[in-house]
């Protein structure tokens, strides 16, 4: 990464690895344009005793809205932290690392209990997607 980091400031990248920098660097950039996604979890997302999750919410519109209103602010966290991780470490001086890092605090703080794998799969990127950052 300091390599990568050198040649970019250099200015000594080849034209595909240039390029693809900058379309990360796009991406980090589009997401700190917004703040961070704040995740909120269904009040019946954890039905004690009752049926998963994934069973429930593909049974009507109305579970199917709450599901997505769930996962929409989740998969641009995904997004995010990558992307933004990658380029504070490409430049550690700029705007990047304090978006990744309250991204991942986003992550971070995920009731675990409802967000189980037992009751759902839905969550199952947030680990990998803490351990790249």
């Amino acid at each position: 990464m300091a390599k990568l980091a050198a040649d970019r400031k250099a200015g000594t990248l080849d034209d595909l690895s240039a390029a693809l920098v900058d379309q990360l660097q796009a991406e980090a950039d589009t997401a700190l344009a917004a703040p961070v996604p704040k995740v909120a979890l269904p009040e019946d997302l954890l039905v004690p005793g009752g049926p998963i999750w994934d069973a429930r919410f593909p049974g009507d519109t109305d579970s199917f809205n709450r599901h997505e209103a769930m996962m929409t602010p989740l998969r641009q966290l995904f997004v995010a932290v990558s992307v933004t991780a990658f380029m504070a470490a490409i430049e550690p001086e700029g705007p990047y690392r304090e978006y990744a890092v309250a991204a991942m605090e986003e992550l971070a703080a995920i009731d675990l209990e409802r967000s189980s794998y037992l009751n759902t799969h839905q969550f199952h990127g947030v680990v990998p997607t803490l351990s790249q950052a």
